[in-house]
This record gives structure tokens, sequence and C-alpha cells, in this order.
């Protein structure tokens, strides 16, 4: 079981390819999130590019499960803890796609057998 659990957790090329797209997701739809300030003054580089697509709603929607486990974390003076959260939900997440992908790919092969 901690074999498996390891070799779920290593990290591998897809695994670094994927969570680095999640996190470049995350750092343009922080950036589009800047619509949502009063400071007009600072528009971030980029921002005109990315507007007409819907990155930080989807990131929302992407980051519902760890956002009701952050709130409450950050009403209690937690909030420096919700950054590395959602880091950690993202490899996660990389990880379980990995696995997913590796598994159809042996089942596809598996099939012309």
């Amino acid at each position: 079981m901690k074999e498996k659990v390891l070799k779920f957790l290593a990290p591998n090329e897809a695994k670094i390819l994927v969570f680095s797209l999640l996190i470049i997701w995350a750092i343009l739809a922080t950036i589009q999130a800047w619509g949502f300030s009063n400071d007009p003054a600072s528009k971030p580089f980029l921002y005109d590019l990315i507007r007409p697509v819907p990155l930080w709603a989807a990131l929302a929607y992407f980051l519902l499960p760890i956002t009701l486990v952050t709130v409450p974390v950050s009403s209690i003076g937690f909030g420096m803890l919700v950054a590395p959260i959602a880091i950690i939900y993202m490899y996660l997440v990389s990880c379980l796609a990995s696995l997913v992908w590796d598994n159809y790919n042996v089942q596809r092969k598996n099939v012309g057998k």
C-alpha cells in the first residue's frame, strides 16, 4: 500500500506538466481578477489579452472543494495556509490526472490483444 501511495505521489514528466499548467492557469486567473479591484492605475500586464477568456470563473469552480476548507481556516487567522493548500491540491489533481491517463493507455493497449 505504501509503495502505491509513493508511486502515486512521485513526480514524473506528465505530473509536472499538468501541475505547471495548473499553476500558469492560477497565475493568469489572478491577473484577470484585477477587474474586481478599484485600482485603475496599476493594470497588470496581459490583462487585456486574457480578459475575454473566463479563467477566473473556471478556476473558482476548480478550487471550490478546497475553498470549503480554506475559508473557515482563514477566518480563524490561518490565512497563510490558503496558498500551500491550493498548491497541494493542484499537485494531487495532477497526480490523479496522470493515473487516469496511464490507466486509460494500458486499457487501450490491452483491447487489441
